[in-house]
């Protein structure tokens, strides 16, 4: 794998890279087609002829097996998923992007701490990659592509997410629904730094329904280098907040497979992991192809899906008649050029020892995720869907949601995206005062004082037990 030009020569000023100024209106550029690769099964064109995909599932596991993640592939040959399969969406503007404009220039240093932190990004750290003969760094470059996919959220400031996840114990369509809430400011790029500490981003997760989760909330203080995470959760039983350590936002959140470091698929601390290996390969993508519109509302653009546009399950579409009620049966799979990056963690108390992170080469979206704990095993499973959102601009990729396997408890969980604001300054509803512990219930006056200090890890941290509805 190589870099472009332009990377290549600001390799020269200590592993800089560009930060692009913004993302600017354009005509829609659609993704070039990728060509049926020899030795897989049969991959219909949904832009010529064909009206449906082809069935992935058990007994066809070998016939795709080239253009599947092992441990996607496994769950498929073991019976937790079936899906549809094809060489591209049918829409073929549903990867279409605006390109980006002029560069300045940042570093990543060793330990992948970009290097001064920019106080706004608007596009992508790594502008482009292409195949120019030249040798690079690839630990660097995995960085690089780390943050390309954080990014994502960055650029857009203030931002709530509206979802639903749905959480399997077994098979036999046993299922418990949970509603939250996603609030994450970036301050800096807000233009506020108040209190004496300057996080990147501050971020609330905070269950909505049912009633008796109501009150269920993780905060989040997470700041640039190799600082540990801020870390509060307040418990609707005990009525008590306590104060964790980053570790912990690799524990589920719910009585499922779903943990906060799940977000986006992947969010957890670029800083905390070192990178192994960086590879790049085609694969097939979990996508939805329903797009909703962007509202602008004064500072702020809002989107909504509506009911049936996102990740149903088998369970409620009753697609697939002999597969598990977990099954997300409105998505298909389409072929992609994917980067593999290969982690392990720098925190000895973190669950996920090791992870490989799959990310779309050309949207910098991530698509899978791989979890493994310290003795190898296989801990989690994610799957990021994608989907796109439409304005007079044309439309532009994002997260639509993601489904989570945890291969040891056999348990499946389910997240789709209903809502999503955004807004280019400082909302009401997202004050910086809700993203203090003292708004959750916890006793420190001020989470930006002098005195806070970073909690110290704990070989057996306290968590908030699972709560059944």
């Amino acid at each position: 794998m190589r870099v472009n030009n332009v990377a290549r020569g600001l390799r020269q000023v200590g592993f800089s890279v560009a930060v692009a100024a913004s993302l600017v209106a354009s005509p829609s550029a659609y993704s070039e087609p990728l060509a049926q690769p020899s030795g897989v099964g049969p991959l219909p064109d949904l832009q010529g002829a064909a009206k449906v995909g082809a069935l992935l599932s058990k007994p066809h596991v070998d016939l795709y097996r080239k253009v599947l993640v092992p441990e996607v592939a496994d769950l498929i040959k073991n019976g937790d998923l079936v899906v549809e399969v094809a060489l591209q969406p049918r829409r073929k503007d549903l990867f279409a992007a605006a390109k980006g404009g002029s560069a300045s220039l940042v570093a990543i240093d060793r330990v992948g701490a970009l290097q001064p932190p920019p106080e706004v990004v608007l596009g992508p750290i790594l502008p482009d990659v292409s195949d120019d003969g030249q040798v690079v760094d690839r630990t660097q470059q995995a960085y690089a592509l780390l943050w390309n996919a954080a990014i994502h959220t960055w650029r857009l400031k203030s931002l709530s997410i509206n979802a639903s996840l749905t959480t399997f114990a077994t098979s036999s369509g046993d299922a418990k629904r949970m509603d939250f809430l996603v609030q994450r400011i970036y301050p800096r790029a807000l233009g506020i730094s108040p209190g004496t500490l300057t996080p990147l981003f501050r971020e609330k997760i905070s269950a909505v329904q049912p009633p008796v989760l109501k009150g269920l909330t993780w905060l989040t203080l997470r700041f640039h280098g190799g600082d540990n995470d801020y870390l509060w959760a307040a418990s609707p039983i005990t009525g008590k907040v306590r104060q964790l350590t980053g570790s912990n936002r690799a524990d589920s959140f719910f009585s499922g497979a779903f943990s906060p470091d799940d977000l986006w698929v992947w969010s957890g601390k670029i800083e905390k992991v070192q990178p192994t290996a960086l590879t790049s390969m085609q694969l097939l993508v979990p996508i939805v192809e329903s797009t909703a519109m962007v509202r602008v509302q004064g500072d702020c653009s809002v989107v909504e899906y509506a009911k049936g546009d996102g990740i149903e399950t088998n369970l409620v579409t009753k697609r697939y008649s002999d597969a598990p009620a977990w099954v997300p049966s409105t998505i298909r799979m389409v072929l992609r050029n994917v980067f593999r990056i290969d982690l392990e963690t720098r925190d000895p108390f973190s669950v996920d020892a090791r992870q490989s992170i799959y990310i779309d080469s050309e949207t910098s979206l991530p698509v899978y995720k791989t979890v493994r704990g310290i003795d190898g095993a296989l801990n989690k499973v994610v799957l990021g869907v994608l989907g796109s959102v439409g304005s007079h601009d044309g439309v532009m990729p994002g997260w639509r949601g993601e489904v989570v396997f945890t291969p040891p408890t056999s348990g499946h969980s389910v997240l789709s995206v209903n809502r999503i604001e955004s807004c280019s300054k400082l909302a009401p509803e997202r004050e910086i005062k809700i993203f203090d512990p003292s708004a959750i219930g916890a006793k420190q006056k001020d989470a930006d004082s002098k005195s806070t200090k970073t909690p110290a890890p704990k070989p057996d941290p306290e968590t908030i037990e699972p709560i059944d509805e």
